[in-house]
């Protein structure tokens, strides 16, 4: 097999100054050759499987200057790399920004919390953005330290991913929700969202009003509970009809206090389809229920009042 030798050698002058001869040592450094080649080999490895990552990939000196980022990083935040390259990152002028749009103090940022800690610190999520009017980029990011056999800090390696799309959709479905509810909050109508057991999950500040106090808060308590005082579920109720059909079902229904509820169960399906609870539309139905039946009952009076007189009438 190949071995590494290492040489060294000098001359040896006689009293006239001349080379009389030479003393030459030859060590053999195969071990240590094979090992720096095992080590070069594992960190060419390492840098290809880091460049071809997905994931974005900084490498931080212990004062926190970048020394390594991969093709990733600069895919991900762009030309925002270019500003922190070889820099700290208190000293580049990119904004770090925290979900609620407020800034992120440095001492918040991953890198600094890891080499602070000397431990692991795990999906961080944050906006980061170049001067001017560069669009946030949003990520969610890890950071790890590297400690030597001393537990000195050697580095801190962050990595990160996109999810700048991510958060745009969860905003917009927020703001959507946000509006959803100020809708329902907002009409005189009641509305009412069951789990399948049929417990509350959420109810307007209209249904909320009819609640009698001692049901105060609701939620988690059963719709029979609440409406009723019961134990067990009322009969003929659109809402287990609803849940049990997975179609809309209505009913109308006559309290002791005389008055008279128009009620609507809605099943709700996921994205696959699937039934995750029941929605009721409850509406006082009394004032049209009780004109209605003064109209009936008004032409009941006028058919009999015709059909009791004596003298014919005619209609031309």
């Amino acid at each position: 097999p190949r071995r590494w030798l290492m040489s060294r050698g000098k001359p040896v002058f006689d009293g006239k100054g001349h080379v009389s001869s030479y003393i030459g040592i030859v060590v053999d450094i195969t071990d240590r050759k094979l090992a720096d080649l095992r080590i070069k080999e594992s960190e060419r490895n390492y840098r290809i499987l880091l460049e071809n990552l997905l994931a974005g990939v900084i490498v931080y000196t212990p004062d926190w200057i970048v020394k390594f980022r991969n093709r990733s990083a600069a895919r991900i935040i762009g030309n925002i790399c270019e500003q922190i390259e070889g820099k700290n990152f208190l000293e580049s002028n990119c904004s770090f920004i925290r979900e609620d749009g407020s800034p992120l103090l440095p001492d918040e940022h991953p890198v600094f919390l890891s080499s602070i800690s000397k431990k692991p610190v795990s999906d961080v999520v944050f906006g980061m953005a170049g001067p001017g009017t560069t669009p946030i980029i949003w990520l969610l990011a890890s950071a790890y330290p590297v400690v030597n056999d001393d537990e000195q800090l050697e580095q801190i390696v962050v990595t990160f991913i996109d999810i700048t799309a991510r958060k745009q959709a969860e905003d917009a479905r927020r703001e959507s929700e946000i509006e959803k509810s100020t809708i329902l909050e907002s009409t005189a109508e009641m509305f009412v969202y069951y789990d399948l057991d049929l417990r509350v999950r959420w109810m307007n500040k209209a249904a909320k009003e009819i609640v009698k106090p001692e049901f105060q808060p609701v939620t988690g308590l059963h719709c029979h509970e609440i409406w009723h005082n019961s134990k067990t579920p009322c009969q003929n109720c659109p809402v287990i009809s609803a849940r049990d059909t997975g179609i809309p079902q209505t009913a109308e229904k006559t309290t002791a206090d005389g008055k008279i509820w128009f009620l609507r169960g809605y099943p709700v399906k996921d994205g696959q389809g699937n039934l995750i609870g029941v929605f009721e539309f409850i509406q006082d139905s009394t004032d049209q229920r009780m004109a209605q039946r003064a109209l009936e009952e008004s032409e009941q009076r006028f058919r009999a009042t015709f059909n009791t007189v004596s003298v014919g009438i005619g209609v031309a």
